[in-house]
């Protein structure tokens, strides 16, 4: 093929049909965003279908490069990319799940938010009605965006993390009554609170008031938002509905000594001293936010490894389709099949790599279909049709085939005892009346099931508990009995075990891929961790017969939400036996018969008959060794 004719692919090829684009309607999108929303769409579509979304989200500006001729390009100084198509990103460890153009006139409907009441001001004489207080405001559209950008995402409870550019106490309140939480920097115009505000003003000449690494936390008037302001090289303005600011709530963090300022090198230098790292305890709505805060930023990190460098300067709705779209297909696509536990294949270590085998299995596929090609020169045009055809069916179904060749289809994957880990999860005496969904007497024998798996299989054990010296209790005696030296995390507040720094580190201390666990409740201490390990790419085995909850709605509805997002809700006797293979092994039927005898007796009376029947000379040739 002549250079030229390939060349001019790019500038031909389409992915619409521009005789259905309505420019006549002023509330439509502008024509370059109309062009690129049936991909969008689709991508967006397939990358929620194979995505659960976990309970941290984040919500950034993304900005697609385009340098030509548009009134729809938008301009950020002291940006990367400071000229081009703005979008607006909801995303969890750089998968980018749902997003929206920015559109200068906002086609999205406004938020209307309810103030919290406060008393009225006695209005002023001359001044009719100054003094009463609004019910409601708008919020603005950068703000409504956030809003817009959550209720796409699959309903349940999300904590939104967001910068200054969109936090406010109005735009707080809307998520909290939304059911969601919040945290975020804040400028000090957004309507925070003005003592705070005025300290900010002042921390450039050293007058704010605050020592290094000092924290002060103003609720609003209802008290339902935190108004954080944290000394460090600078004022860091905080709002939160999450994190209360108070001074228990502080995260170890190394710390490198801030750049010397005149007016403030005497703090900073009584904390570090001679030291040019130290580890510090910083608030942990500071800690959390730059944990968090980078979802979107590693989604374009990861696009900027093998990005398209061509730079496009006619066709705006080109800078669309494959400066973003088909990165995000193909950056979407690379994370999935990297953080699933069981994919078809390898997984892929690298973007490029990732790409190399989409390309290479796309032309073995439609490379097949072609015919051979007339080399006369009067058939120029139907080859280059012919070409142009091809590329464009091509680019159409690259965008869906990448996203949906990592589709997490369901392969049987096996219980290693070498590579698994045993998790007892808040399975607590005080908790024991919260499980309604199981006979009492039957369901701490299963507690105690669960937790001798350990000893049987000489697995590692890690031991958890939630506020245990208040009604919530200990741990059974059994339990502990059993296990005098392993791990005990004791958590004072956290929910969802895998938010305790503790915890985290003692399971990634045990160097195991695959985790097997139980708790109480089922879907709260049960899901929650186990969606966050499936998170952080384990294994999980879910034991429901060891998790209880308050009714068996509550259970079902919990165990569907766990088997959806790839955790294996399963069986005592199931995990068992995954982990046992043989009855021949060791361990095999001469540890496993006096756990069944203890504690599930029917299983216990079948594996006695088979003993049994050995003595009696009726089993058949070869089983002998089973008992």
């Amino acid at each position: 093929m002549p250079l030229w004719r390939f060349e001019i692919i790019s500038r031909y090829i389409r992915t619409f049909d521009h005789t259905l684009l309505d420019l006549g309607n002023e509330e439509d999108l502008p024509k370059a965003f109309q062009a690129a929303e049936p991909w969008s769409d689709l991508i967006q579509k397939v990358s929620a279908q194979l995505c659960m979304p976990g309970n941290n989200v984040t919500v950034d500006e993304c900005m697609v490069p385009f340098t030509g001729r548009s009134k729809d390009t938008t301009l950020v100084k002291n940006k990367p990319t400071p000229v081009g198509f703005k979008a607006w990103v909801i995303a969890q460890n750089g998968l980018f799940i749902r997003w929206l153009w920015h559109v200068k006139a906002s086609p999205y409907t406004a938020i209307i938010v309810e103030l919290p009441k406060k008393p009225a001001a006695k209005p002023q004489q001359g001044k009719k009605g100054k003094g009463r207080p609004k019910a409601t405001v708008a919020l603005s559209n950068t703000a409504g965006v956030v809003i817009h950008l959550v209720n796409m995402l699959p309903k349940q409870t999300y904590h939104v993390f967001m910068d200054n550019l969109f936090s406010s106490p109005n735009l707080f309140h809307a998520l909290r009554e939304a059911g969601h939480g919040a945290t975020g920097t804040a400028r000090p115009n957004c309507g925070i609170t003005k003592e705070l505000k005025l300290a900010k003003g002042k921390d450039k000449a050293g007058a704010s008031g605050f020592k290094y690494n000092e924290v002060k936390s103003i609720p609003t008037i209802d008290g339902l938002i935190a108004q954080i302001a944290w000394k460090d090289n600078s004022l860091v303005l905080f709002l939160s509905t999450v994190y209360s600011g108070a001074d228990n709530q502080r995260t170890p963090k190394r710390r490198k000594e801030p750049a010397d300022k005149e007016a403030q090198s005497k703090l900073i230098k009584e904390t570090f001293s001679d030291a040019v790292i130290k580890v510090i305890p910083i608030p942990t709505v500071s800690a959390f936010y730059n944990d968090e805060m980078n979802h979107v930023n590693r989604g374009d990190q990861i696009r900027s490894y093998t990005s398209y460098e061509h730079r496009f300067r006619r066709g705006p709705w080109q800078a669309l389709l494959w400066s973003f779209l088909l990165d995000v297909a193909l950056a979407n696509s690379f994370i999935l099949q990297l953080k699933t536990s069981q994919p078809r294949w390898p997984p892929y270590k690298t973007l490029e790599s990732w790409k190399r085998c989409i390309s290479d299995a796309l032309f073995i596929k439609f490379a097949q279909e072609s015919g051979e090609r007339k080399r006369s020169r009067a058939e120029k045009e139907e080859d280059i049709f012919a070409i142009m055809k091809f590329l464009s069916f091509l680019a159409m179904t690259l965008g869906f085939m990448a996203v949906a060749a990592s589709e997490d289809k369901y392969v049987f994957e096996r219980l290693d005892k070498n590579d698994a880990l045993l998790l007892v999860v808040d399975l607590q005496v005080g908790l024991y009346n919260l499980a309604r969904d199981f006979d009492p007497t039957l369901y701490r024998d299963q507690i105690l099931a669960h937790a001798a798996l350990g000893k049987v299989f000489d697995l590692p054990v890690i031991l958890t508990t939630s506020a245990d010296n208040g009604p919530n209790g200990p741990l059974p005696k059994e339990i502990l009995e059993m296990y005098p030296d392993a791990p005990l995390v004791h958590r004072q507040g956290e929910v969802d075990a895998w938010d305790n720094q503790k915890f985290r580190d003692a399971v990634k201390a045990a160097n195991k891929s695959q985790i097997i666990m139980a708790g109480i409740t089922t879907d709260v201490c049960t899901t929650f961790l186990a969606l966050s390990l499936r998170e952080e790419g384990y294994s999980v085995w879910a034991n429901v017969e060891a998790s209880g909850t308050t009714s068996r709605l509550v259970r079902d509805i919990s165990n569907d939400r766990m088997a959806k997002a790839g955790v294996h809700t399963v069986s005592l006797f199931s995990i068992a036996c995954d982990l046992m293979r043989d009855w021949r092994n060791t361990p095999g039927a001469k540890e496993m018969i006096p756990w069944l005898d203890k504690y599930f007796p029917v299983w216990g009376y079948v594996a006695r008959a088979h003993e049994a029947a050995v003595n009696n000379g009726t089993i058949q040739p070869g089983e002998e060794s089973l008992n």
